[in-house]
Formats: C-alpha cells, sequence, structure tokens
C-alpha cells in the first residue's frame, strides 16, 4: 500500500483519498507534494464569479482529500485569491499544506500591472502574509517575469529582496514563472541567486508539449518544476477560454473542433487533456483551477486514472489531424506585443 505523505494527519485527512494520490519533492526542496495542485485563479474570479464560500469549501475538501499544494498570486482578482484562500487555510492544519504565491504582477492595466522593484516585492510579500493568515510562505515566486523592461532587475533587486526573505524567515523557498520557456532558462543560466522552483503554464498540454524540451535543464539545475494550466486555461475544454484568453483565432477554433469531437464519441475533452498531461508531464505539481467542488472531485477522478487504449487513439488523431495542421500551438509574444503597443500609445504626444 501506498505511503502516506508527511503533510498526512491522522484524524484530519481520509487516508483512502489520500492513497489515491501520488506525491512527489519538489526540486531540492523538503517539500514532498501532491502530483496534482490547486490553482488560485478561480477563487479570484478570472474564470467567471464564483461563490466565496464554495471555494472555500472546495479548498479545504481538496486539502482534505490530500491536495497539499495551493498556488495563488495577488494578481489573482486584485488581492480577492490571496483573501479566499487565507479564509481557507484558517481552517486547516499548517503542516496539511504547502502555500505558494507570487510577486511581480498586480493591476488590472497594462500601465499598472507590472512592478519588479525591491521595494514592492518586499511590500507585496508582507500583504499577502497578512491576506493568507500565515507566519511564512512556503515559496513565492516572480510572477511572468518575461514581462519585465530589464532582465536585470529580476536578477538585482526582486531575487535578492526575495532571499532577504527567506533569511528573515518570512518565505521558504523561491520560484520563477512565465509563458516563454527560453526566457524562465536564460534567468536561471544568468542568477547569481539560488533558485528553488520554475513554473510554466500551458506548454504541457494534448496541444503544447514545448516543456518536455526544456525539463531536462530545469531538473540538471536541481529546480521543481511546476505545471499550470493543463487544460490551456480552459482553451481545452468543453466550455472554451475566457474572452480574455490570448491564443490566436486559429488556436481557439481548433480546441472547440477537439471538444466536439471529443463530445461525439461520449468522451469530455477536459478530462481527457488532464490525462494525457498527467501521463507525459515532468513536473512535480501539475495545478488545477477548481470553481466547485464538483469541479474538484471530476478533477481528482481524471488524475488518478488512465487514458484507456481507446482513448488514447482519440487523443493521437486529435493531435494529428486538429492540432497538427495548426502553424502554431502557442501564443508566445502575442501579449508582450499587446503591452508594448499599450504602453506606446499613453506615451504618444496627443494629436494636433
Amino acid at each position: 500500500m501506498m505511503s502516506l505523505p508527511k503533510t498526512y494527519i491522522d484524524g484530519f485527512h481520509d487516508p483512502n483519498e489520500v492513497r489515491k494520490l501520488k506525491y512527489r519533492r519538489i526540486g531540492n526542496t523538503d517539500m514532498e507534494a501532491s502530483h496534482i495542485g490547486i490553482g488560485g485563479c478561480s477563487a479570484g474570479g478570472e474564470y467567471g464569479d464564483v461563490a466565496e464560500e464554495e471555494s472555500i469549501l472546495t479548498i479545504v475538501e481538496a486539502v482534505r482529500r490530500g491536495i497539499n499544494y495551493i498556488d495563488t498570486s495577488p494578481a489573482y482578482g486584485c488581492g480577492r485569491s490571496e483573501e479566499i484562500i487565507g479564509k481557507a487555510l484558517r481552517q486547516l492544519p499548517r503542516r496539511s499544506y504547502y502555500i505558494a504565491t507570487k510577486v511581480g504582477r498586480y493591476g488590472s492595466t497594462w500601465k499598472d500591472m507590472f512592478d519588479f522593484s525591491a521595494v514592492r516585492t518586499e511590500q507585496s510579500v508582507t500583504s499577502s502574509l497578512k491576506r493568507l493568515g500565515v507566519e511564512y510562505i512556503d515559496l513565492v515566486q516572480v510572477h511572468d517575469l518575461e514581462f519585465v523592461d530589464d532582465i536585470n532587475q529580476i536578477l538585482e533587486e526582486t531575487l535578492p529582496t526575495l532571499r532577504k526573505m527567506v533569511e528573515q524567515g518570512k518565505v521558504r523557498y523561491i520560484g520563477i514563472t512565465g509563458y516563454p520557456l527560453s526566457f524562465l532558462k536564460r534567468v536561471v543560466e544568468l542568477s547569481t541567486t539560488r533558485i528553488d522552483t520554475v513554473l510554466s503554464y500551458c506548454r504541457c498540454t494534448m496541444m503544447d508539449q514545448e516543456l518536455l524540451n526544456y525539463s531536462s535543464f530545469f531538473q540538471s539545475r536541481g529546480l521543481g518544476i511546476l505545471n499550470a494550466s493543463i487544460t490551456g486555461m480552459s482553451l481545452l475544454t468543453s466550455q472554451g477560454p475566457p474572452s480574455w484568453h490570448p491564443a490566436t483565432e486559429e488556436i481557439k477554433v481548433a480546441a472547440k473542433e477537439a471538444a466536439l469531437f471529443c463530445k461525439s464519441r461520449g468522451l469530455d475533452l477536459a478530462n481527457v487533456a488532464t490525462q494525457f498531461t498527467l501521463s507525459v508531464s515532468p513536473a512535480a505539481v501539475n495545478i488545477l483551477g477548481c470553481n466547485n467542488r464538483n469541479i474538484l472531485l471530476r478533477n481528482i477522478e481524471a488524475a488518478t486514472s488512465v487514458l484507456t487504449e481507446t482513448q488514447q487513439q482519440i487523443v493521437e488523431e486529435i493531435q494529428r489531424k486538429i492540432f497538427g495542421p495548426l502553424k502554431q500551438t502557442h501564443w508566445e509574444g502575442v501579449e508582450i506585443e499587446e503591452r508594448k503597443q499599450a504602453l506606446l500609445s499613453l506615451t504618444a504626444e496627443p494629436a494636433r
């Protein structure tokens, strides 16, 4: 019988549910995390309105069932996600979970969205500690660092400030996150501050497996790999992506076609996409969003089962016939260019 993780607490957890999950060490840290984690975007309302009480109950239920990794950010709902997750954490034994949050991304417009300065980084961690209601945060990550104007700010301000907060006992480990894997690799190569984890999102899915080309490098540096948004930020679901999704129209059309293809064969694309990713992912933790307890249970079911031979054949058919003809299966650079143009328009001289 599978052994129980060190976060297991007798009388709090359901041991039968806990044993369904796999647990892996995150890089060189001491965190022994469940192979699926809870993402905080949903609690922050990024995928539509969610009742606060349902979010809290969902997080508590997830931890009782053995999911011990929770990932959030002050950017999700402008602090709302951290506040709601904090209310859930107050109902949980501190030893039963690992909490991760981020610094660097905050506002709701391109003008005020990013600040990687040392001062704001320290302020952000202090605010996160308060919203989450904890004395320390297990992992603080630099959020979407590809948007920094000068990479040296990450290397000389953001990361050293986080290291100082590790020394103060407010943070245990440091990570970086972003969409372009090449930029994450570059920061790891250049940093003189020890980095413990790297998180990418939407880069290990049925549509895009670019993370597999970088995993050996990250692992050779002792980094724990975190894989978020394994359904492509709802792209690979029957309901489709939110209006703000940066994917091209060609990609969105292909994803919709894949959803209909699955439905015609009695399958749900989200479940198939989840099972596929977990079968190939090199990550210690694969992060899933959950709007409610029903979705949580479906996610756990998908994550604790494997693709049948028939389902595997359907995945291969989708990849070959629907995703294969796409010019590209990612949207790298789209948001960076959007931000660039938005900032240029703000600084442009008024027309005469």
